[in-house]
């Protein structure tokens, strides 16, 4: 057992992440020393929060969905893919992006103090749509808060096998219904030490010689 927590701990250490983020949002990342995360309930995406979206029956027999419970999650997108032209012509539209580089045993040591009652970072995992749906069902017969509780935060680390090539990773953090940061657009996670987090610096391959120069 011990050395199979070893083992993981040693691939955690050398399995890369990236994540594309806006050079005018990098800068305060790097000088206040937090990582950003943005409420899910905002998420453009049209794919993105088919939990919360559904409709379920109360034991009033009224209809809720999962909508004002998704106020309480916030989340960043990180990925295992390194090269993708497809992430940097959806996420640098402009070309005046940035991709960073970290590790899973990274991000897992950034601290869990906050006044959040839960967080959480792992793979996503790919799933058909009949999968997810079947999956839906089996759970949604409980207390309605019980299941946004913990089914709202496992339905994040699922997505429909179309997105597989995302390779993504997720940081989930869901806050107590009275944290006073709740219903805000973003939420910090602090970074104790931004030059060991942040191994490695890459600018949109596509920007032109001149705006290179500037970032740089």
């Amino acid at each position: 057992m011990e050395k199979d927590i070893d083992e993981n701990n040693k691939n955690e250490e050398v399995t890369y992440l990236y994540h594309f983020i806006p050079i005018k949002f990098l800068i305060p990342l790097i000088e206040n020393k937090k990582l950003r995360l943005r409420r899910i309930c905002d998420w453009s995406d049209p794919w993105e929060n088919y939990l919360f979206k559904h409709l379920y029956v109360d034991a009033e027999k009224e209809k809720n969905s999962g909508e004002d419970a998704s106020r309480s999650f916030y989340a960043q997108c990180w990925t295992r893919q390194k090269d993708s032209n497809a992430f940097w012509e959806i996420y640098s539209r402009d070309k005046l992006s940035i991709r960073i580089r970290t590790t899973i045993k990274k991000i897992k040591e950034l601290p869990g103090d906050k006044p959040y009652y839960l967080s959480e970072s792992q793979e996503v995992n790919y799933y058909s749509t009949e999968e997810l749906d079947t999956w839906i069902r089996k759970h949604a017969k409980q207390p309605i808060h019980r299941f946004f509780q913990h089914q709202g935060k496992e339905s994040l680390f699922k997505k429909r096998k179309e997105f597989e090539y995302e390779q993504e990773f997720r940081i989930i953090c869901i806050l107590d219904t009275h944290s006073k940061y709740k219903n805000e657009e973003f939420y910090d996670i602090d970074i104790p030490d931004v030059d060991t987090f942040i191994e490695e610096y890459c600018i949109d391959p596509r920007v032109d010689e001149t705006t290179e120069n500037l970032i740089r």
